[in-house]
């Protein structure tokens, strides 16, 4: 630690890290919410500076921010995961609209996250294309096969509602679900 030149806090392993050395310095404790760890990770990866010395790792999470910010400049529906993006270091399932945000909220409020889990896995058997749609219409998707599992009737304007989707991209989806909860229970009895 006597020849350091600077730290690197790397939330994703939770160490301090030397910048000169690689050598894990301090572990980090964090007790604050979540969100406030996000932004000083953000804050602390922004003041590193591409130089001789910085690994590559940091660098590339310099890189990851810097495209994922253009990506989203100038769209405030969109919204940017730093957490997810540091933890993988690509760009996949990182950057989710607001209302598919909000949607997914609301399934994992409603408690039925884990039935609806289980279902979008049995969809991607049965019919993998199906699932070529936004979150929110996956969801909803998978939320249409199971009360036809349980033999409900849906409301179009309560779906609609709940899984911010127009009503039309909800009859799309109960078409969908059809020909899905036919093969699925075909599969089922054999």
């Amino acid at each position: 630690m006597i020849n350091c030149r600077g730290e690197v806090w790397d939330y994703s392993s939770g160490f301090v890290i030397c910048v000169d050395t690689g050598e894990v310095i301090d572990r980090i404790y964090d007790y604050r919410n979540r969100e406030a760890s996000v932004e000083e990770a953000c804050s602390r990866i922004k003041l590193l500076k591409v130089r001789r010395g910085y690994s590559r790792k940091y660098r590339n999470y310099l890189a990851l921010e810097r495209r994922a910010k253009r990506l989203t400049k100038g769209k405030p529906w969109l919204r940017v995961d730093y957490v997810k993006l540091y933890e993988q270091g690509k760009l996949i399932k990182t950057i989710t609209s607001l209302k598919s945000a909000n949607a997914l909220g609301k399934v994992i409020n409603g408690g039925i996250h884990v039935v609806l889990d289980k279902v979008l896995k049995i969809i991607e058997d049965v019919e993998p294309a199906a699932l070529a749609r936004t979150e929110r219409a996956k969801y909803a998707l998978a939320y249409i096969v199971y009360l036809k599992a349980l033999g409900k009737c849906m409301d179009l304007l309560e779906l609609a509602e709940m899984f911010n989707v127009s009503q039309t991209t909800i009859k799309r989806l109960e078409e969908i679900a059809n020909r899905v909860y036919s093969k699925a229970s075909a599969l089922v009895l054999a």
